[in-house]
């Protein structure tokens, strides 16, 4: 899921955000597939959102400490609501299957001999080993009995599958490289 997409989702549940806040709220989403996001990054999308009509730009709301005067907030259009609800319909009604680019790069391996493909697909095994760690990680302490809290916790355990059986196939493929297959 696409920056774009986490920012239109957050606008859209939880109202006005200033950029900061929603690369806070990226980071606290702990959604397992994500790299880390740079505040930075969120402006961008955010300026690329307001020129696309997706969301308004606000004024910095008065806050006693005054801390709050001057940023700037940002709220979900209509034309952005739609767009987010198009966008989600999107992505759960098509599977990207087909132009993985792990598949692209499995497909190629052929090309490299076969230590190298071995070591390639060892340093992939490990960093799926640390998502697969991170996601059970956030699947137990999502456990909770709370809407949000089961939608976090679902999305851990897809991603949980996903790393378990990308590592089995990683180990499989390996295996057959050095001839054990």
């Amino acid at each position: 899921m696409a920056l774009k997409t986490f920012i239109l989702s957050e606008l859209y549940s939880r109202g006005l955000a200033y950029g900061l806040d929603l690369a806070r709220r990226f980071e606290g989403a702990r959604v397992v597939s994500w790299e880390r996001v740079a505040p930075s990054s969120v402006y961008r999308a955010l300026a690329r959102l307001k020129e696309e009509g997706l969301v308004s730009r606000h004024g910095g709301i008065g806050h006693k400490g005054g801390s709050l005067r001057n940023r700037k907030f940002f709220a979900i259009t209509a034309r952005g609501r739609r767009a987010f609800e198009e966008i989600l319909s999107g992505e759960l009604a098509e599977p990207r299957t087909y132009r993985n680019p792990l598949n692209i790069a499995v497909a190629c391996l052929k090309a490299l001999p076969a230590p190298r493909a071995v070591a390639l697909l060892e340093l992939r095994r490990r960093r799926v080993a640390e998502h697969e760690a991170l996601a059970a990680e956030v699947a137990r302490e999502a456990a909770g009995s709370d809407r949000l809290s089961a939608y976090e916790r679902l999305a851990a355990e897809r991603i949980l599958m996903k790393a378990r059986a990308e590592l089995f196939f990683a180990a499989s493929l390996a295996d057959y490289l050095r001839g054990a297959g």
